[in-house]
Parts: structure tokens; sequence; C-alpha cells
């Protein structure tokens, strides 16, 4: 009785971890944990580099001017245009509470882009919590996951596809954290078979992913085969059991909540695929496509320029990070692969059938997960010297692509003009005078950053522009044509005629008839986000001569 009531104690004793070992362990953690505020802190000041100096580009301004619309009024703009509505709501309630300038509508993005690399170290350990090598208290498979962990943390940080998505006031910042977090969730809610908690927050963050891109259905569809897979796994190694009852009620749960919000959206949501479909921007989908966006996503932007055979070798490193994460991942690989690989394969195939949706910065979200998955590899690393080589070579070659970026912002933002033209029209300009801005693309920029606001119109050039071109944001007030202007009975007008815009000699000017006289005129260059040329004028009426018909 004595040694059979001993070896219980024995093994309790044996299995519990040593005082050295839970000091190493503590170490690792506070290590990790002050490794990880640095972290957020170089995210934080990445994304707001010149976060004043440069002017809105287009897809900024589209936002603010979508907000600018009253609760009850901003509906109509979203449905109108091709994007679904949750990014707006959140932009509005941002908005409200810090206001709607530059600097607080950039700190959206530049916030969400920080909890995101957050996000990221957590959805990292969950992954390796679910390989045998990696699991358990000791120093070194915790080490093994905090370092995976900061790595994917710091390879977010400094990526330059997403500082370029957190310096700009547009849905990707927030999309990358929902995605992430709900991935999160989702791989909880598979291994165990979730809690309430897991099953909701995977719900209503899955649904608010899909309703801040359409890009994050596709994410949402990887996760949902993820979830499917897993399922079909724990039946056949479990049977039915409690944890296959809880996938069942939880997958059934999200897709209820799903299903009922996007019934509210779905009319809305089939109108904007056939504007899409009937006159989008994007060209056709060629396959030089693939491996330049993936030779994007593991350098930056610059070489998204003249394609190289070489390109293809970097699609294929990507494939084989996501094999190797489907062969030796373990469940939360599966996972991480799947984010990756589905976007790509959807997009392609819907592209194929008609117009592209394949589109670079539409990536960005695949490309969180992908590097995700390549920290998750530097994990099964099992010696630490290579292991932290490799890992800090990724994150430098990372930052090294930024750090060029950044270099080009800098030029860049030295040649953003665009919001100077609003300075310049209050020195010029009373406030009821009359300003005609020549293209819709450029009308919600010069809006936006002028104290007065009265009597700013886009030209009427009597037939509409098209959707992506501004339309949907227009009020019906502000088209003006040169009849009305006529009619308004002003001797005195000033025009915003906007020059190489999307090509080298393109013209949008105001043409006004020959008794307008221009009297001065400024050029302001544009290089940040949509480079062009911009020309204020001012013109003034001839009185007709004496004698001559009034």
């Amino acid at each position: 009785m004595t040694s059979g009531a001993t070896i219980p104690a024995a093994e309790e004793a044996a299995q519990a971890p040593s005082a050295s070992q839970e000091r190493g362990g503590s170490f690792a953690r506070l290590a990790a944990t002050v490794l990880l505020i640095g972290v957020a802190g170089v995210a934080l000041w990445l994304r707001t580099d010149h976060i004043a100096e440069a002017s809105y580009w287009f897809d900024e301004s589209s936002s603010w001017k979508t907000i600018s619309f009253g609760w009850g009024e901003m509906f109509t703009p979203i449905t109108r245009n091709v994007h679904p509505p949750f990014f707006y709501l959140a932009l509005k309630s941002w908005a409200t509470l810090f206001g709607d300038s530059p600097v607080s509508l950039r700190m959206f993005s530049a916030t969400f882009g920080v909890l995101a690399v957050l996000a990221a170290y957590r959805l990292t350990l969950e992954v390796l919590a679910n390989i045998g090598s990696l699991q358990g208290d000791s120093p070194r498979a915790a080490g093994r996951r905090l370092s995976a962990g900061v790595c994917a943390a710091a390879l977010l940080a400094v990526s330059a596809m997403q500082v370029q998505a957190g310096l700009n006031a547009r849905m990707y910042t927030l999309g990358t954290f929902l995605a992430v977090v709900c991935a999160t969730h989702v791989l909880r809610a598979a291994r165990t078979g979730g809690t309430v908690r897991d099953w909701a927050t995977a719900a209503v963050t899955g649904t608010m992913l899909t309703l801040t891109h359409y890009y994050g259905l596709f994410t949402a569809a990887a996760l949902g085969l993820f979830l499917l897979g897993s399922f079909v796994c724990t039946l056949w190694r479990q049977g039915w059991c409690g944890t296959t009852k809880r996938l069942v009620a939880g997958m059934g749960a999200s897709a209820w909540l799903a299903a009922n919000v996007w019934g509210l959206w779905l009319p809305y949501f089939e109108a904007q695929r056939g504007q899409v479909t009937d006159s989008y921007w994007t060209p056709t989908f060629n396959w030089q496509q693939l491996p330049r966006t993936c030779t994007v996503m593991l350098s930056s932007k610059e070489w998204y320029g003249p394609f190289g055979e070489w390109m293809w070798w970097v699609a294929g490193l990507c494939g084989l990070v996501s094999l190797v994460l489907f062969l030796w991942g373990g469940r939360g690989g599966w996972l991480v692969a799947l984010a990756v690989v589905v976007p790509f394969a959807v997009s392609i195939a819907y592209s194929l059938q008609g117009r592209s949706v394949f589109v670079l910065r539409y990536f960005t979200f695949a490309q969180v997960f992908l590097l995700i998955g390549w920290a998750v590899l530097t994990a099964r690393i099992r010696w630490w010297f290579p292991r932290a080589v490799i890992q800090v070579a990724s994150i430098v070659w990372m930052g090294y692509w930024t750090y060029g970026m950044l270099e080009t912002r800098d030029w860049q933002c030295d040649r953003s003009q665009l919001k100077d033209v609003a300075d310049v029209l209050a020195e010029w300009r009373d406030d009821s005078e009359t300003v005609i801005v020549g293209t819709a693309v450029v009308h919600p920029t010069v809006l936006h950053y002028s104290a007065n606001r009265q009597n700013i119109f886009v030209y009427d050039r009597g037939h509409p522009y098209p959707h992506y071109q501004g339309s949907p944001l227009l009020r019906d007030s502000e088209p003006l044509s040169v009849q009305g202007l006529e009619e308004s009975g002003v001797d005195r007008v000033y025009t915003v005629d906007v020059y190489d815009l999307y090509r080298e000699g393109s013209r949008f000017e105001v043409k006004l008839p020959d008794e307008w006289k221009q009297v001065r005129q400024r050029w302001f260059e544009e290089r940040h986000g949509q480079p062009l040329r911009v020309f204020l004028r001012e013109y003034r009426r001839e009185p007709p001569p004496a004698g001559g018909p009034a």
C-alpha cells in the first residue's frame, strides 16, 4: 500500500517543472513582452511617418467624403460604390470621437495596424501550442514559441505592404486585425470544440471582416474550409462526441449569424458586383501578376513594375512555405496555409471568368498569414543559433525594403502639394466665390483641405463620371456645368485643372467660354498616391463691348 501510494507522488514530482525551469520560463515571457512592446512602438512609428505632410490621394479622400455624409445619408454613397459598409461605419464612429482631419483618419489605420501586429503574436502562439515538440512549459519549448511570436509580430511591424496600409485612411488594417483575431478564435474552437466566447468572437469578427472588404470573404472561406476539415478529422478520430457536437453547434451558430447579416446586405452586394463586372478599372488578369504580387509581399511595391522570370522562384517559395505548413505545421499550420492559398485561388478563378479582381493591395490579408506561417516554421528549428539568425535576417530583409519605401515617401511628401491648393484658394477667393474642380477624383481632396467649403463644385461635363472616379460620392448639388455657371451671374471663377492623372498627357480641364479671361495661375505637383499636376487658375468675365448685346 505504501509503495502504491508513493508512485503517483513520484510521477507528479517528476512532471512538475523545477524551480530553474520556472525561472527560465518567466524570463522568456518577460523578454518576449519587452520585445513585443518595442515592436509595437516601431510599428506605430513607421505607420505615422509624414502623417500630416502627405496630401490625401483619391482613395483616402473618398473615405473622408463618404463619412462626411450624415448617418442617415451615408448609406447612399456606400451602396453606390463597390465596398461593403463596416469600415465606413467604424471610421465615422472614430471621426465622431477624434475628428476627421487627415491625422485622425490615418491614425485609425495606424492603430489597427499596431493591433494587428499584437494579434499576430497571439495567433502564432496558438498555432505553435498544437505542435507536439513545442508544447509544454519547459524553457526551451516556451522560448521557441515566444521567439516565433515576436518574429511574426516584427515581420508585420516592418513589412512594407503592411506599413503602406497603415499609412492610408483605408480599410486594410482594420480587415487585417479582424482576420487575425477571427483566425485565432477559430483555431481555438477547432482544437477542443470551442467555448461560447471563442465561437462568438470568431462569428462576430468573421462577419465584420466580410463586411470590411470583399476579399475578407476569401479569408472567411479559408477559415470555414479549415473548420469543416477539422470537424471531419475529429469525427473520424473521436466519433460523435462532445467535441464534434460543439463544433457542429458553433459552426451552425456562426453560419446563422453571417447569413442573417448578409441577408440584409446581399441585394446591394449583387448591385455592386454587377457594377464591377460592367465597368471596373482593373486590367485583364495575366499570370505574371501572380509572381509579381508574391514578390511584393516579400519586399515592397518597387517590384510591381517590370516582370522578371526570377519572380516565379519567389512565387514558388510562397507555395513551398504553404506546403510545408500543411505537412509539418500541425492543425494551426493548415489554417495559416489555407488563409494564404485560398484568396489567391479564388481571386484567380474569378478573374479568369470575367472582370479581374486580382489587385495587389487586396492581398494584404493573405500576406499577414504568409508572414505568420514563416515565423511558425522558424520555431521548428531545434538549434537556437540558426533559428535566431534566420528570424533576425527575415526581419532585417523586410525592414530593408520598408526603409527604401519610406525614403521614396520622403521624396513624395516633399512634392505633395495638392493640399496647398486649398491654402492658395483661401488667399485668392472671397468666401462666396465659385471654384470648379476639373475631375471628381480631385474634388474631395480640395474640398477636405478647404476651410471654407461653400461653392466648391466639380465640373459637369454633360455625362456622368465612372463610379471609380468618384461619382458615387457626389451630392446632387456639387456638379456645375458651364451653363449653370453662366446662369449664376458671377463674374469671377476659379478652376482647378488636373493633368497627367492616370497617364501622362491626360487633361481634366474646365472649358470656359471665350468671354472668360484668365487673370493668374499657379501650378502644383503631387507625387503621393496618384502622381498628377494641378493648375489653379482665376478667370474673370469681360463685360460685353459698348453697344454690343448685353
